[in-house]
Parts: structure tokens; C-alpha cells; sequence
């Protein structure tokens, strides 16, 4: 069972304010997933053949190759910020 403050701390990650009434909602969805997942665990797949993929695949990359890269100033050309030499960003750490 998922409890309330397990709800909050998945909440803060995904960085989203939920009230008291979509946790508890939230909390009973998500205890219901993992109680559904801990059903198919208990299934027996001893004898049961891995799937395989139906579609043919096939690497869709290109190959590396090397070649010129941007020369600074082209970098720094559509930059909403720079002092000339590098990017300017806002600050995200206090110090």
C-alpha cells in the first residue's frame, strides 16, 4: 500500500502541486498498479517462450563520421545571451 507521504514525494519529484483530495486519489491508483504488478509476478512463466519482435529491424542510424564543428562565433550567433566568449544563463545554484 502506498502511503501519503510516498504520494507527496513522487508529487515533488514530477514537481507538480496536487491538494489533499488527488493524493488520495493518486494513492489509491498507484497502490492498485503495484498490486497489479505484484500479481503478474506471482504467474508462472517457466515454460512460457520470450516474445519476439514480428518487424524486421534494422539499424536506422547513420554511420560516424568526422567533420567541422561550428566555429565559436556561429555558436554564440543566435545565443540570446553571451559576453563574447561563452553562453550567458541564469543562475540555478544559490550561493
Amino acid at each position: 500500500m502506498v502511503d501519503d507521504k510516498q504520494v507527496q514525494h513522487i508529487a515533488t519529484l514530477a514537481r507538480l502541486n496536487i491538494t489533499a483530495e488527488e493524493r488520495e486519489q493518486l494513492k489509491a491508483e498507484l497502490s492498485d498498479i503495484l498490486n497489479h504488478c505484484q500479481k503478474l509476478d506471482e504467474l508462472d512463466t517457466e515454460h512460457v517462450e520470450p516474445m519476439q519482435h514480428v518487424i524486421e529491424t534494422h539499424n536506422v542510424l547513420r554511420s560516424d563520421e568526422v567533420c567541422a564543428g561550428l566555429t565559436q562565433a556561429q555558436a554564440l550567433q543566435n545565443a540570446p545571451q553571451h559576453d563574447g566568449q561563452f553562453f550567458v544563463v541564469p543562475a540555478v545554484f544559490e550561493s
